[in-house]
């Protein structure tokens, strides 16, 4: 109990117990967060710790939606939309992904572009970890322009190793490229409210576009607090001219989604996503509910099982339960801010409310849009990622109780308020700085956790690389037959998009049907993997066996 009231014994030691005001060389270090390479160093360490706990700059894609984003970015990365299908497609079924008409990911084509850098560089992982990088730095600063140096070195500490944030932070996850963009938007519609340059809102309107080709129902959320804002605004002053350039940027890059639903379907008009749910995954939509309809595609047995488990989640999802289901979702977010140990933090973050400013309040009404706006769409309450872009309030709301409880301490006198945040005394940066030693240790120990449950989620996808990794043919197909307990969530189905050139095609396991596959491929050797003995083994071999 004792480190969990630290951050306050602390505290009423340094403002009350008379310590000595710091002398020259303790306050420039204090100062330290007021440099103007601090949010660098922020931004490096973010990126640093995302990557130690990911493991690798190539690591396994062991989510169904990471494989796809990955499939997505290495096919643009050979610059083509999409990929012509496979012979047999029946084969290369792939979660979230066609293989008919053309092969290529479902997803809107935002998160892939970004990701192609990584690729082109042979290090897939590159990317992600370069967002997060930037979206730790883009918070501190953030968080320094409406409150103080100390309370944004106190937020990134308590946001960063949530396990959470670290999980889907160590992922191909779109999230990682739009929570980058809900924090540049906000950053630029700063600048923009407070220098009136125009560039800024073409800054805006790029950063809600850009997340409109990347996970649209998200874009709605982030747009509308700031388009009252800045209608508002520009009403106020007529001066709506300043709209004109935004808006054809913003309507530039929207331009890419029509061109990718065209490239990949060869009709503009249809949404990707919309064809794929149709396809595979009818239940699909944002509603209420489920309906009859069935897939039109045929399919194989673990995308049917991963079909029922999601139709009874949908189910479940009804317009009578909607208050449950927001307070569950609610209590999840909470639940990875103040996990374990950092409960009674949740006590300092009812603190943090009564120093909001008024961007304080837009990031707070920002979040419950984007909650309130994702009752449409079912999902269970745990899969917090939907998330991510707000995941940072609560840490925040928890740095400002800590700093609003400092500066009481410091000068009782001083009348709480919004201006509170941003007084930074010698005696406050001093505290802040005690407690972010102090809570070190905790949050060390939480990026090491995070770490070992990565290494954990890997261990299945990266034995199956190992394996194939061995085959010393220079061409081959592994046909995977599942054991009857396989998890649908780890499939191993994924290629590269040009299987033609592909070292290895990794298919589904169809018993007799797979003598059709090879003998479309005769230069490829065949093997099959069974999941139930993890023995990868030449087909040969085991027709002669039995």
């Amino acid at each position: 109990m004792l480190i969990l009231a630290s951050p306050l014994i602390i505290l009423v030691v340094v403002l009350l117990v008379g310590v000595h005001l710091p002398n020259e060389r303790l306050a420039a270090v204090l100062r330290l967060p007021s440099h103007r390479y601090a949010p660098v160093v922020v931004g490096l360490a973010t990126g640093a710790v995302v990557w130690y706990v990911w493991g690798s700059l190539n690591a396994v894609a062991p989510v169904h939606d990471e494989a796809s984003y990955l499939l997505q970015a290495r096919t643009f990365a050979s610059l083509h939309w999409a990929m012509p299908s496979p012979a047999l497609p029946e084969f290369f079924e792939q979660y979230h992904a066609f293989v008919t008409p053309t092969y290529a990911s479902k997803y809107p084509p935002g998160h892939g572009i970004l990701l192609v850098p990584g690729v082109w560089l042979s290090l897939p992982g590159l990317m992600p970890i370069v967002l997060s990088a930037i979206a730790g730095a883009l918070l501190f600063l953030l968080v320094r322009r409406v409150s103080n140096a100390w309370v944004a070195v106190l937020t990134v500490c308590l946001w960063l190793p949530t396990t959470s944030n670290l999980r889907f932070r160590s992922s191909y996850m779109s999230e990682t490229t739009t929570s980058v963009l809900w924090l540049l938007g906000w950053w630029a519609l700063l600048e923009w409210r407070g220098s009136r340059s125009r560039r800024w809102l073409v800054a805006v309107a790029s950063c809600v576009a850009w997340m409109a080709i990347t996970r649209p129902l998200t874009a709605v959320a982030f747009a509308i607090p700031i388009g009252v804002v800045v209608l508002l605004d520009v009403a106020k002053r007529r001066d709506w001219h300043a709209l004109v350039r935004p808006t054809l940027v913003a309507v530039s890059i929207l331009a890419i989604l029509p061109i990718f639903n065209w490239r990949t379907l060869g009709d503009w008009r249809q949404s990707t996503y919309d064809v794929y749910a149709r396809l595979y995954i009818p239940f699909d939509h944002p509603g209420f509910g489920t309906t009859d309809s069935k897939p039109e595609r045929v399919l194989p047995p673990d995308m049917q099982e991963f079909s029922k488990q999601f139709v009874a989640v949908h189910a479940t999802h009804t317009q009578d339960r909607l208050v449950t289901i927001f307070l569950d979702r609610w209590n999840a977010i909470f639940a990875d801010a103040f996990r374990g140990w950092r409960l009674p933090l949740s006590l300092l973050a009812l603190a943090g409310f009564l120093v909001l400013g008024a961007e304080g309040w837009f990031a707070a009404g920002s979040a419950l849009v984007l909650t309130l706006l994702y009752l449409a769409y079912a999902h269970p309450s745990g899969w917090t990622i939907y998330y991510l872009e707000i995941f940072p309030l609560l840490p925040f709301l928890t740095a400002l109780g800590i700093w609003t409880i400092a500066s009481t301490l410091a000068s009782p006198k001083l009348r709480i308020g919004p201006m509170l945040a941003r007084e930074v005394g010698p005696r406050q940066a001093l505290g802040a700085a005690l407690v972010v030693l102090v809570l070190l240790w905790p949050l060390t120990h939480e990026v090491r956790y995070a770490r070992r449950l990565e290494a954990t989620i890997q261990s299945y996808h990266l034995d199956f690389r190992q394996r194939t990794a061995e085959i010393p043919d220079k061409r081959a197909i592994v046909f995977v037959r599942y054991a009857p307990w396989h998890n649908v969530h780890t499939s191993l189905i994924a290629n590269e998009p040009d299987l033609a050139d592909a070292r290895l095609w990794v298919v589904y396991d169809r018993g007799a049907e797979n003598a059709k596959l090879a003998a479309l491929a005769p230069d490829r050797a065949a093997y099959l993997y069974d999941e139930n003995t993890r023995a990868l083994m030449p087909i040969r071999r085991t027709v002669a066996g039995r």
